[in-house]
């Protein structure tokens, strides 16, 4: 959750004091090598308890916690939606799904239930090509996609809510069955749906046609492009949209249904946008991981959402992410217990061994040299002005050398050169 906030190209470089922007924090509260052992090992189920009839087997546990707790911590309002989202993997997986109009495109789907009125999660389904999560009945009217809505509207049937759907989920049949269940419903439908209305050849711009039958109303309308709706609450009055058109300047009339469907269906995308910004998911090969951060991510933005319900202030979903990273770090956190790897500083070339160990400096100290059976001092030649670039060489003969590096120098500037400069 931290590292979003000062992303980074690899994640090597949280660690890099020499870095363009250094991470302070978190070098001082986690080591590298054990950020990557946690990370290698995030595991959630005993392998010996596999489920070969489960395909999440591997994450159903926190899966299914995460799903009860998302339903069980908040009452929604009248109006709710259901809407695909995708997350990015591009890994060899059997259920990967593939949807262009996504952002991302590849990875792995979710259905979403989401509340029209503060934005909140409610429930979600993880598709994994299996009837698993979703109830498919053997003599099943509604198809896959009325499955799903079936499955995520349980709990809310029978208590007067309003769903939004688009084309993929809205048919007729669906339609009449949540009826049954007083649950209204508004949602863009295909024209070849069975049981949907024939209307004429084609209409202008700005005209609607309607049909009425068993309390359910279809509208074809036309702006840019034709679009149907099916709908149980709305009258298919023409009110004005509140918006100008950008070429004539003249306010635009738009059915009620048509207002209401732009106003609620947008909730799905408008959670991925702003997840976008503070998601904590991390390249990976494996989809479990993948999953659970992405259940991370959720859970913060309802959290956020549900601040926003209970307080009245609306902060943006980086400033309570900060917040909630700041206050979890005071709460666990233990400031000063890791003792960060000590990272050299970057040069053109490898240090020479003469460079390496500057931290322990007082060990290397002058010292006369020995004498020799002919000579009762020693004398050699000063590595460091016979071999200088930064000044003309000379040959000058010492008694004084490094008592550990064993190495004639010079006690005036030779001997701090040679232990600190790269090219004396």
């Amino acid at each position: 959750m931290m590292m979003k906030h000062s992303e980074k190209a690899v994640v090597q470089d949280y660690w890099n004091k020499d870095s363009l922007v250094p991470s302070p924090v978190i070098n001082r509260y986690m080591l590298q090598d054990k950020f990557h052992l946690i990370l290698r090992c995030l595991h959630f189920e005993n392998n010996a308890n596999e489920d070969r009839h489960d395909r999440l087997w591997k994450v159903r546990k926190v899966f299914s916690d995460l799903r009860g707790k998302f339903r069980d911590y908040l009452v929604p309002g009248q109006n709710v939606v259901i809407d695909k989202s995708l997350v990015l993997f591009k890994g060899r997986l059997a259920f990967k799904q593939y949807i262009p109009s996504k952002r991302n495109r590849f990875g792995l789907k979710f259905f979403v239930l989401c509340d029209c009125e503060t934005g909140i999660v409610l429930d979600t389904i993880f598709y994994s090509g299996t009837d698993v999560d979703i109830y498919i009945p053997a003599q099943n009217e509604h198809g896959f996609s009325g499955s799903v809505v079936k499955t995520l509207m349980e709990p809310l049937l029978n208590k007067g809510h309003v769903l939004f759907t688009d084309n993929y989920y809205t048919s007729p049949l669906l339609t009449r069955y949540l009826l049954a269940h007083n649950t209204g419903e508004c949602g863009t439908v295909k024209a070849h749906r069975k049981e949907m209305p024939v209307f004429g050849i084609g209409i202008s711009v700005g005209e609607c046609q309607m049909r009425k039958c068993d309390n359910m109303l279809s509208v074809r309308w036309k702006d840019r492009r034709e679009v149907n709706i099916l709908t149980t609450t709305h009258t298919g009055a023409i009110l004005n949209s509140g918006k100008v058109h950008f070429q004539k300047c003249n306010p635009m009339y738009k059915p009620d249904c048509v207002i209401d469907y732009n106003v609620n269906m947008r909730l799905v995308d408008q959670c991925d946008m702003m997840l976008g910004g503070v998601e904590c998911v991390h390249r990976s090969m494996k989809w479990t991981k993948k999953l659970f951060f992405r259940l991370m991510d959720v859970a913060v933005l309802n959290c956020c959402n549900m601040y926003l319900v209970k307080s009245g202030r609306k902060p943006s979903i980086r400033t309570f992410s900060a917040s909630v990273v700041s206050q979890l770090l005071v709460k666990y956190g233990r400031e000063g217990s890791v003792v960060p790897r000590k990272v050299q500083a970057t040069m053109p070339h490898a240090a020479p061994d003469r460079l390496r160990g500057n931290e322990n400096f007082g060990v290397h100290m002058l010292g006369y040299m020995p004498g020799t059976a002919s000579w009762e001092k020693g004398k050699r030649e000063c590595i460091v002005c016979r071999n200088t670039t930064r000044r003309s060489q000379k040959r000058r003969y010492i008694g004084t050398w490094c008592v550990e590096c064993k190495v004639p120098l010079c006690p005036v500037g030779c001997f701090t050169a040679y232990r600190t400069l790269a090219e004396y």
